[in-house]
């Protein structure tokens, strides 16, 4: 039963009519809180106590991720997640990512599309997937 337990983190998701993922809250325990503290995570008011963050995604019709905004803890305010991808802010991390004609990541706003771009992954020749990852 959680109510005895020391529970260290918490994820929800939220899911659209499709099964995406659209919106997550994370529940991290206190790193000083208490062995003594047990049960679900809530929030920083509660014991035990937890730090709260969200983060909503943006699937595309054919359900895959095309921008994120990470809102932290959102000034210990419940996100409510917008209709639409909301602009890069003080208040919001937000990444987007476009994709190719064959499905595969074309441009993202990360470190990881300057490392694509960098090895030209996507004009490897090298036709073994796993040989493909080594060079990744």
């Amino acid at each position: 039963m959680v109510s005895d337990d020391v529970i260290l983190k918490r994820i929800e998701f939220t899911y659209d009519s499709a099964g995406d993922v659209v919106s997550m809250v994370v529940r991290r325990r206190y790193h000083n809180a208490p062995d003594s503290q047990t049960g679900p995570l809530e929030d920083p008011a509660t014991t035990p106590k937890a730090r709260v963050s969200y983060v909503a995604s943006y699937p595309n019709a054919l359900g895959r991720v095309i921008a994120t905004a990470d809102y932290g803890t959102n000034d210990g305010t419940a996100l409510s997640r917008l209709a639409t991808v909301p602009v890069r802010s003080d208040n919001a991390l937000v990444t987007t990512t476009v994709y190719n004609s064959r499905g595969k990541v074309q441009i993202e706003n990360s470190r990881q599309w300057s490392l694509d771009v960098t090895y030209r992954e996507d004009e490897s020749r090298i036709r073994n997937e796993h040989f493909r990852e080594s060079f990744a």
